[in-house]
């Protein structure tokens, strides 16, 4: 009897263990329905949105269509036509949640508006004018005449520094290929760049009689030759390769050099004097004026800043500044005057200039 008692016991307890995990089973099926549905919600939404950011793009797709369709009409010429205007026609999409679209419509067209010149392709010509500095290693030696008893002594000249303005015009042609700008020039200044230096030396002699203390003193006679020199450049031009580079649209940096040619003059004044004393008889100054002058051919080489202002689609003013400097080796300058007598000294040519510019830029395309 106690055996049936235990197992009766043993039943209920294995009757209510399978009730509660069949209790559990049942609980956990519905929580996992719960969330199933939930993220079919959820699932729903993102397709819903994805719907309508799909519509939206297609709509901007649209509408940048319809704005170039526009532009196209609007730079047409205008069209001329009988029948009335046509209605405005509106674009509707098929899909749900969709802007409707006005996709034609009488628009007057915006004046056009002239292009900017971003290019430094092209040809110009311009005026300059600025500053110029020359040296001229001259040394020119002035003969006495050694067969008088009495010979004017030698004078040697030797002029320096000269400076001066120059003016004149350019013109040239040049090649932009992305940053970088090629092209060629010639300019011709007119300039006066010029010193002046005088040079003056004495022989004194005694002839007799009671000795002088002084130049014109007695029978002392004093001889004296003085020189002054004129030189001036009056003409610089060259013909020059350029090489630019521009960091910004309207700015140009470049770099320039090539052949190199100018004129030079030179002059000079001899006056030989006679100081005499009280027992001699008075002599007058010898006065003679020798000039002469020659053509250079050398090399020019320098570095300038262009800025450029577009004035409409084909063309642009431009503003710089540039330095050259001129180098013409040894020269041969031979001067004469008027009784046919003439001497030839070399010297040694050279000169810096900087210069305002301004010039018209044509493009070419």
């Amino acid at each position: 009897m106690a055996k049936a008692a235990f197992d009766r016991v043993a039943m209920i307890a294995l009757a209510i263990v399978s009730a509660t995990a069949l209790s559990n089973t049942a609980m956990a099926q519905s929580t996992d329905t719960r969330r199933i549905e939930e993220l079919e919600k959820e699932n729903a939404g993102l397709r819903a949105r994805l719907r309508r950011l799909e519509a939206q793009s297609e709509n901007t797709n649209l509408r940048a269509k319809i704005e170039k369709l526009e532009a196209r009409r609007n730079t047409a010429p205008p069209r001329v036509e009988a029948s009335a205007p046509s209605a405005p026609r509106l674009f509707e999409s098929s899909a749900p949640d969709r802007t409707l679209i006005l996709a034609d419509m009488n628009v007057k067209a915006p004046p056009a508006i002239a292009p900017r010149l971003y290019t430094w392709t092209g040809v110009y010509v311009g005026v300059e004018g600025g500053y110029g500095w020359g040296k001229q290693d001259l040394n020119a030696v002035f003969l006495g005449d050694p067969n008088v008893p009495f010979p004017f002594p030698d004078v040697a000249v030797q002029s320096g520094r000269q400076k001066g303005w120059l003016f004149g015009g350019f013109a040239g042609a040049q090649q932009q290929w992305g940053s970088w700008v090629f092209g060629i020039e010639a300019d011709f200044d007119a300039a006066d760049i010029k010193n002046s230096a005088v040079a003056s030396a004495t022989n004194a002699f005694f002839i007799g009689g009671v000795p002088g203390i002084r130049c014109g003193a007695n029978n002392t006679e004093c001889l004296t030759r003085t020189v002054a020199s004129d030189s001036k450049i009056d003409g610089l031009g060259s013909l020059r390769a350029k090489v630019g580079f521009a960091p910004v649209p309207n700015l140009l940096i470049y770099g320039t050099g090539g052949l190199g040619f100018g004129h030079v003059k030179n002059s000079f004044t001899v006056t030989d004097s006679t100081e005499l004393g009280p027992n001699q008889v008075p002599v007058a100054p010898v006065v003679s004026v020798l000039t002469g002058g020659t053509s250079m051919l050398g090399w020019a080489a320098g570095a300038g800043v262009d800025w450029k202002w577009s004035a409409d689609a084909g063309s642009a003013w431009v503003f710089g500044v540039e330095y050259l400097h001129y180098d013409f080796g040894t020269q041969t300058i031979t001067v004469s005057n008027n009784a046919g007598s003439s001497s030839a000294f070399h010297t040694n040519v050279s000169a810096d200039a900087i210069k305002g510019r301004i010039s018209y830029l044509f493009s070419i395309r």
